[in-house]
């Protein structure tokens, strides 16, 4: 799993990016059978720290793992105290069986899949569980939103959501003879648009445009968003996967 392309763009990555709903904890709970508080997990692919201080806040005990460093960086000025590592999916460097739980929030589409499904159920503990989550937008609530993610398909040359249902499609036959559960959370955020400015900075093929049509493909949203509040709906896939007692 490579993130280090995120490093010259975490900055806008932490501002922009959206968070996770309440729900989405409550269902890991339900899910994974175990409750957050007081379980050991590592939250891999952690970026600035977006999933890992929603984990911290249900009383979870979160190592950061993160491929990088820059990420990692804001990660600690935002959380002090966590425990992060520089490291990623493919060679977990935790002990066999050491940990209640492992999640990755946004970061599964950039695992090796020949390595890192074996590197998680190495170090989940007996009745230990993975969680797999991703915020989707939601186009059909908010007509500025499509298109604008029809803009967005565009830059990324129509490849990008289809390396996440790849990805999401992918995860029954990484773990196949698991428990593997599923679900769907709809919820929203309302956010000013230069939220959502860095939200499109910080995404890794806006960023491979280059300084320049990066800040003119930028730029020429802003004269194409609404102003104001605006309205930013999703659905959040959750798989979870449950290791046998």
């Amino acid at each position: 799993m490579s993130r280090s392309r995120f490093d010259a763009v975490a900055r806008v990555y932490d501002a922009g990016r959206p968070g996770y709903p309440d729900a989405l904890f409550d269902a890991i709970e339900e899910m994974s059978g175990s409750f957050l508080s007081g379980a050991l997990l590592a939250d891999v692919g952690a970026g600035t720290g977006i999933s890992t201080r929603s984990l911290l806040e249900r009383g979870a005990r979160v190592v950061a793992v993160d491929h990088g460093a820059a990420m990692l960086s804001t990660l600690r000025s935002r959380t002090r105290g966590t425990p992060v590592v520089l490291a990623d999916a493919n060679q977990l460097p935790f002990a066999n069986g050491s940990l209640d739980l492992v999640t990755f929030a946004q970061s599964w589409h950039w695992v090796d899949l020949d390595r890192a499904p074996g590197e998680v159920l190495r170090v989940l503990r007996p009745g230990g569980a993975l969680a797999i989550w991703w915020n989707i937008p939601d186009e059909s609530g908010e007509e500025w939103l499509a298109q604008h993610r029809a803009r967005l398909r565009v830059a990324g040359q129509h490849v990008v959501g289809a390396h996440f249902e790849a990805a999401w499609r992918s995860i029954p036959s990484a773990f196949e003879n698991l428990d593997v559960e599923t679900a769907r959370i709809s919820w929203d955020r309302t956010v000013a648009m230069e939220v959502i400015l860095d939200e499109v900075r910080s995404k890794s093929y806006i960023e491979e445009l280059g300084a320049a049509d990066a800040a003119a493909f930028v730029e020429r949203e802003r004269e194409l968003l609404p102003s104001g509040q605006l309205r930013e709906p999703f659905v959040t896939q959750l798989a979870v996967v449950r290791m046998p007692a």
